[in-house]
């Protein structure tokens, strides 16, 4: 509605109120008015009553008539204040207690977000076979949790383009949305090993993998997933981070130290006539002290492999260390007296791996409120969800539990982003929503239980109490 109409209909309102206020004070003498539905009434009574006294009556009624007279006791000079200070009055007030600014459309990003699949959907239909076009469509339905739109729109883009690695990408991920258990969906699972045939690096596929592992308590198939792909990942960027706080969590499951960051790949070695080294291959420009050290050479060697020590020069290589001298720094110790021998020398270590710093996570303690629990028989998915409290509704976590599970307290961090680049360290405030789920689909839906939040800083709020009260 622009401002104009707004305007226009608000003086219509304004003028139909105030014919209700005006009007009773235009009309007929109020005393006058009286007498004559008394009249009235005797008039109806004619044939019940006594001629003689039915004819006292009305002439008596008739004389209270004559003498109260017609004129409106109200004088002109009110009414038209009145006609004036009734829109004056409104007009104040809504600037007092309305929202003028109200008028001025903002910008909704889900209103938008709308209108564009609207403008989307009739491109398609003008254009059918435009698997790009179903794609996009597919993703704007996921992004407002329209699962059950957005997998069709995803299914008839990948009829048009059936080895399309994101889009069975993003099929399988739109799957897992709307599976009522935890773990991965068949079809999914089938999705994302077509996906990693035709694209056999393509990273949301391989965590995809992991993620369903996890949540069947796999823990040491998400683990085999998630190194995988960590190689591939940029070790300053977020992403990596929450991959390697997830690799830490799976390793805790197992009981694991899960401060070790995962081992390094194993390169082929070079073929004959290969110039290039293949990806994860050590390059023998590297610093010494990141090299691996080579192990001894197998019968019928000759030739040094890259990497090992005997292939720098003697001038190059360390002498030996003087009794006296103090050990460099991460020099393994040498053992006390005639022990520290040629035989029983430690041997050199690898590197320690540097230790990575705890990913932050936010607390929430969540509960159920009694009379709600009381029926349930704990079975029922609860989806918990943190999306941003000013921005899109893509969620920035998701955990999904039972409700035997409740009551607990969980940690929401990066590592629970659904979607690259939109997790919680990126927005200063979050809003986080519980619901139990009915019918097991991640959608909302009539005689589910949510609780939610308020905007919460999650830089000042040290965590949150949220409480599933109201059934939708």
């Amino acid at each position: 509605m622009t401002s104009l109409s707004f305007v226009l209909i608000a003086a219509l309102a304004v003028v139909f109120a105030g014919y209700f206020v005006l009007r009773p004070l235009l009309g007929r003498n109020p005393e006058r008015a009286a007498v004559q539905r008394r009249l009235d009434a005797l008039d109806d009574l004619i044939d019940e009553l006594d001629p003689n006294d039915y004819a006292q009556r009305r002439r008596k009624l008739r004389q209270e008539l004559n003498a109260v007279g017609g004129a409106s006791p109200v004088p002109t000079s009110i009414l038209a204040g009145l006609a004036v200070a009734v829109p004056v009055a409104t007009f104040l007030l809504y600037q007092l207690v309305g929202t003028p600014e109200g008028l001025t459309e903002a910008d909704d990003p889900v209103t938008e977000l709308r209108s564009d699949l609207i403008e989307l959907a009739h491109s398609l239909e003008r254009n059918p076979d435009n698997a790009e076009g179903w794609a996009e469509l597919g993703l704007a339905y996921k992004n407002i949790e329209e699962f059950t739109s957005a997998q069709h729109a995803l299914r008839r883009a990948l009829y048009i383009d059936n080895d399309n690695a994101f889009v069975q990408v993003e099929l399988a991920e739109t799957l897992m949305f709307m599976g009522e258990r935890n773990g991965l969906p068949a079809e999914s699972r089938r999705l994302l090993t077509q996906a990693l045939t035709n694209e056999p690096e393509n990273q949301k596929a391989m965590w995809l993998m992991g993620i369903g592992a996890f949540q069947s308590g796999n823990f040491e198939r998400a683990i085999v997933w998630w190194e995988r792909l960590i190689p591939l990942l940029d070790p300053n960027s977020s992403v990596y981070n929450s991959v390697a706080g997830q690799i830490a969590q799976a390793r805790a499951e197992l009981g694991q130290d899960p401060g070790e960051l995962p081992p390094p790949r194993q390169a082929p070695p070079l073929q004959p006539g290969q110039d290039t080294m293949p990806p994860g291959h050590p390059t023998t420009d590297q610093p010494r002290e990141q090299r691996r050290m080579a192990g001894p050479l197998p019968p019928g060697v000759t030739s040094m492999p890259p990497g090992h020590p005997t292939t720098e020069e003697p001038e190059n290589r360390p002498g030996p260390v003087d009794p006296a001298s103090p050990l460099p720094p991460g020099h393994p110790p040498t053992a006390s007296g005639d022990e520290a021998t040629a035989d029983n020398r430690p041997e050199a270590q690898e590197p320690a791996p540097a230790e990575r710093s705890a990913e932050p996570s936010f607390g929430v303690e969540l509960a159920i409120t009694p009379e709600l629990s009381e029926g349930l028989s704990g079975s029922e998915t609860v989806f918990v969800v943190a999306r941003a409290a000013d921005g899109p509704p893509t969620p920035l976590a998701v955990r999904r539990m039972t409700v035997a599970d409740l009551p607990t307290r969980i940690g929401l961090s990066d590592s629970d982003a659904m979607v690259d680049g939109m997790n919680l360290s990126a927005f200063p405030e979050i809003v986080i929503t519980a619901r139990v789920s009915m019918s097991g689909d991640v959608q909302a839906r009539p005689g589910d239980l949510q609780g939610q939040t308020g905007a919460i800083s999650i830089l000042e709020a040290p965590g949150a109490r949220l409480n599933i009260s109201e059934r939708l």
